[in-house]
């Protein structure tokens, strides 16, 4: 799908996202476009940012599902919270409390971990493996549930009939 930009006799300039160069206003069909004027903006669009748009039911629903997958990486990107503390879900973030909690109860895995804040501002002592493994399923838990509220949402969106359906579907996570 592509940003596309027209002259509409009528409606002047006018954006519009499709899959293929538009022929007609997206506005109103019995307007008349001058076909030189048709210039892409932006290739590969993934989300639509208020653009009206030309796209069959089944693109459409792509767009929306792009639209759900980068409301769910924002809420990922704002961490989670522990003992009143907001801690990263960054990738790496991920990965080391992964690691971490898969050696929890090892020897050599001296207590207390000073684990730092999402801000770097502050760090919280994680005193036993215990401590430990609470703050990895309250990661993981957090994580779990922006997916499946955007699968919920994709799930719905799957579903709808007509792109007012779809419309009719609000992702107010």
């Amino acid at each position: 799908m592509n940003k596309f930009k027209i002259y509409c006799s009528v409606d002047g300039w006018v954006e519009v996202i499709a899959t293929t160069a538009p022929t007609q206003c997206p506005i109103d069909n019995n307007h008349a476009i001058t076909a030189e004027s048709v210039v892409v903006l932006e290739e590969d669009i993934c989300s639509n940012d208020g653009t009206l748009t030309d796209l069959d039911l089944n693109d459409y629903k792509k767009l929306r599902y792009c639209d759900i997958d980068k409301r769910t990486g924002e809420l990922i990107s704002a961490g989670f919270v522990y003992q009143s503390k907001i801690f990263s879900l960054s990738q790496n973030a991920q990965i080391n409390i992964l690691a971490l909690d898969e050696t929890r109860n090892d020897p050599a895995l001296e207590y207390p971990i000073k684990y730092n804040t999402i801000d770097d501002l502050e760090s919280y002592n994680v005193v036993d493996a215990d401590d430990l493994h609470s703050m990895y399923l309250t990661a993981l838990a957090t994580k779990k549930g922006h997916v499946d509220s955007g699968t919920n949402l994709k799930t719905s969106i799957r579903d709808a009939a007509t792109k007012a359906d779809v419309d009719a579907i609000i992702d107010n996570r």
